[in-house]
């Protein structure tokens, strides 16, 4: 029997966030290709097939962890997001940022993949602290934080 976990992440990511980053957020998430504010087109020439390490006859590969499940078991359903947003102003002008957020449902074999992601944006976290959670979807007591600090 396989166990589920809910995942959250939600973070600021810094405004020099490598393209590369976003667009692997992006193709993880399953984020459309669309020139809307809130799911920017992916850059030119992405390819998702250098994100992990399989064979290449695998026919799912690679997997979008953070894709959304419309037919969720979770409580208001799943979501991703990542928008560029204004975060305050300095003698520069606005500070723009990017701001993730996904809560989806994953399943115990794939729950690396979840702190795969995790290295991969943790070097643009632009504040240190509370970075999400996860917990086994049937257990309330017990949650596990997400915490950044210093680029991990």
């Amino acid at each position: 029997m396989s166990y589920h976990y809910e995942v959250v992440i939600s973070c600021f990511l810094t405004g020099r966030t490598p393209e590369p980053v976003l667009d692997t957020l992006r193709w993880l998430c399953d984020l459309k290709v669309t020139t809307s504010e809130d799911s920017p087109e992916l850059s030119p020439g992405f390819d998702p097939s250098g994100l992990h390490d399989v064979p290449d006859d695998d026919e799912d590969f690679p997997y979008q962890t953070l894709r959304p499940d419309p037919d969720s078991y979770l409580a208001g359903g799943e979501i991703a997001r990542l928008r560029s947003q204004i975060r305050g102003f300095n003698e520069s002008g606005d500070v723009v940022e990017w701001g993730f957020y996904a809560r989806t449902l994953v399943l115990d074999d794939d729950m690396g993949e979840i702190y795969r992601i995790l290295e991969l944006i943790a070097p643009y976290v632009s504040d240190d602290g509370y970075g999400g959670h996860e917990r086994e979807h049937y257990d309330s007591d017990q949650v596990s934080l997400y915490l950044f600090s210093g680029g991990t």
